[in-house]
């Protein structure tokens, strides 16, 4: 559903932060559509917090029989709060969901401190901490690996394609090709 007005409507063009007027807001001009890299920025920060509540770490007994007694297979898992390198995980999903939060804030409506050359570089600044914080965690531990370490791989080679994206394009990085 969206809201359009008819042509000679009158409206009440008030002046909004980055030019403009609320008219335009209220159509929906100010926002800006994000880019392959912007979404890669949102989603990989998504998976990397889901995979937070998934097993890392699975170690099974096997079960079987003792002098005729039946033991059954036994099973213990780690999450991504328990895994043996518990620190590295969870920063870095606060450093991935920051850099989504000022992806969102850049799309929605830029803030003056969200302008510039510094924020096009802390996109990809942020991206390789992301992933250096997994790698100490993939060399600290890497036994018995189980699904939620997978969808946190994935979760990072999102951010990191996302930080390589906005460093690799010209522009303010939400519209490639655009100096």
């Amino acid at each position: 559903m969206s809201l359009t007005l008819p042509r000679g409507t009158p409206t009440l063009a008030m002046p909004c932060p980055g030019g403009g007027s609320s008219a335009a807001n209220i159509r929906g001009d100010a926002v800006k559509k994000p880019s392959v890299g912007d979404s890669l920025l949102l989603a990989g920060p998504a998976i990397l917090v889901v995979s937070l509540f998934l097993p890392w770490h699975q170690r099974c007994v096997a079960g079987g029989e003792f002098f005729g007694q039946v033991i059954p297979r036994e099973c213990v898992e780690a999450t991504g709060f328990e895994s043996p390198s518990w620190p590295w995980i969870p920063l870095a999903v606060v450093v991935a969901l920051l850099m989504a939060a000022a992806v969102l804030a850049r799309l929605s409506r830029p803030p003056a401190f969200l302008d510039g050359e510094w924020f096009e570089q802390a996109i990809p600044v942020g991206a390789i901490v992301v992933a250096t914080m997994f790698a100490l965690k993939v060399v600290d531990s890497t036994a018995y690996l189980a699904v939620g370490f997978w969808v946190g791989l994935v979760g990072t080679v999102l951010v990191l394609g996302g930080g390589g994206l906005h460093a690799f394009t010209p522009g303010d990085g939400t519209t490639p090709g655009v100096g």
